[in-house]
């Protein structure tokens, strides 16, 4: 058993050293690049989890370092041919284009497949930039995913691309219509992050949109095969697509095996997704019979509630009636006494006063008076 297990580990030994010896220079260069940009991603994500770090001017001297490697790379994208790269990338240089002896037209992928993918990241984006406008999440967050996205982008290089095989369906990366679209894409969530680390690779990044997408224009000639001679299989040299036929093979023959490793976990899933539909029905049925039974309460309550607030309105009704009537009555039985005014008997009054009835009474009344 021993020996047994010399000779396989010896076996795969073997194996990993003549994979590694048949790495072309851009797909170490692109495991590079996975491994560190993976190390960057995982060292914030830890700091971010642990609450060490919510802002750029934690941990300033790591968050340069990120800054410098992507810059670096964005700028030898943008103003840089090299070997190094894939052809992917490079074939927007007027170096990399080489022509066949026939004359042919360019068939390049049409404008509602690259219009599609434009959508459909806007709209996985759209998601974060709502939560992050609802407060649901930071602005350090966004910053992850970017971090994240820089992940995705390299293993959709080495390994599997949704977009290649969901949307534009191209043979393989050198053919991509939409390659330089990863640093933008990468740089979509740094939008809602005000700073200059964040604004400064996104400037960037547009700029190799940019040029990308006006040398698309201009010179349609550079991202075909048929027109030119770089992009076609038998001039590769990076043979990045061997990563991804590697795998393909690998999961095809041991689909068996892994499937034979995987069914304890796909039962044990199934056996809690029944016990879990299980007591959510119940839950459910529970429920309802529950909010049934309330609704029915609620129902008899408003009608005894009801009837007694009708009698009751009625009893107050009839009482007011009542109690008006009586004090109107009372109102119109009490008078206002008035007073009456007896017929004044001037003679009396003369009398009293004793005034002269004659002009000589009157002069002896004077004379008397005097």
């Amino acid at each position: 058993m021993l020996k047994l297990n010399e000779i396989i580990c010896e076996k795969e030994d073997k194996a990993l050293k003549k994979y590694l010896k048949n790495l072309s220079k851009t797909s170490i260069l692109h495991y590079i690049k996975l491994i560190v940009r993976s190390i960057f991603f995982l060292t914030m994500g830890i700091l971010y989890l642990t609450g060490n770090v919510r802002d750029f001017s934690d941990f300033p001297v790591l968050h340069a370092i990120i800054w410098i490697w992507y810059m670096v790379e964005m700028i030898v994208r943008l103003l840089i041919p090299t070997d190094l790269e894939s052809m992917g990338c490079q074939k927007v240089f007027v170096k990399n284009y080489h022509p066949p002896k026939v004359e042919r037209e360019p068939k390049n992928q049409s404008w509602k497949t690259t219009l599609l993918v434009i959508v459909v990241w806007f709209a996985l984006n759209g998601i974060f930039y709502a939560l992050r406008l609802t407060n649901v999440i930071d602005k350090y967050f966004l910053f992850m995913i970017g971090l994240a996205y820089g992940v995705c982008d390299i293993i959709c290089i080495l390994f599997f691309c949704p977009f290649q095989t969901w949307f534009m369906k191209n043979r393989c990366c050198t053919t991509c219509r939409i390659y330089n679209w990863d640093f933008p894409m990468l740089c979509t969530p740094f939008l809602l992050i005000p700073n200059f680390y964040t604004y400064s690779l996104l400037f960037v990044s547009l700029l190799i949109l940019a040029r990308w997408e006006i040398t698309y224009k201009r010179h349609p000639e550079r991202f075909s095969e048929r027109t030119n001679e770089s992009l076609r299989c038998a001039n590769c040299t990076e043979k990045l697509c061997k990563h991804k036929v590697q795998l393909q093979h690998y999961i095809k023959k041991h689909k068996d095996s892994l499937f034979e490793k995987l069914e304890p976990v796909e039962k044990g899933i199934k056996e809690t997704y029944e016990k879990v539909k299980d007591k959510t029905t119940e839950t459910i049925e529970k429920t309802k019979d529950a909010i049934e039974k309330t609704v029915d309460f609620t129902k008899d309550t408003y009608g005894i509630v009801k009837d007694k607030t009708k009698e009751t309105y009625g009893l107050v009704k009839d009482r007011t009636k009542e109690f008006l009537g009586i004090e109107k009555e009372k109102t119109a039985e009490v008078a206002i006494p008035t007073e009456e005014t007896e017929p004044v008997d001037e003679s009396q009054i003369a009398m009293e006063i004793d005034i002269p009835s004659s002009e000589n009474e009157t002069h002896n009344f004077n004379e008397e008076t005097i």
